[in-house]
């Protein structure tokens, strides 16, 4: 199990940033909680039935194994497909304010005025 986990963080580890890469400051978390969501959805609420459909019908989980090996093939092409965004300003100037964050480039420190005792 632990190495199991070991490997689930070589997949899920670079996510985040790759999220953070693929859309502009101003939709970032819809944009990646949204396409998270539906990839989740779509990929993991229909593999189980299509699973046990394919070893019903050829009575192998070789089907099975090819089938997932066709989904990494095409997650495969989609990754290379994607523009690499090294390097670039995550923060384009968008409207007045000069930034997508809404002038929150570098957002404020929170801080009281108060002092706890």
């Amino acid at each position: 199990m632990v190495v199991f986990g070991a490997f689930m963080g070589f997949s899920y580890g670079p996510l985040p940033a790759l999220y953070a890469e693929m859309f502009p400051a101003r939709i970032r978390l819809s944009g990646s909680s949204i396409s998270y969501a539906l990839g989740s959805v779509i990929g993991d609420a229909f593999a189980p039935t299509i699973a046990a459909a394919l070893v019903g019908k050829f009575d192998t989980a070789v089907a099975v194994s090819i089938y997932l090996f066709i989904w990494v093939g095409a997650s495969l092409i989609a990754t290379l497909t994607l523009k690499d965004r090294s390097g670039a300003d995550l923060y384009p100037s968008e409207g007045n304010d000069g930034n997508a964050a809404g002038g929150l480039r570098n957002p404020p420190v929170l801080t009281t005025s108060a002092s706890i005792p």
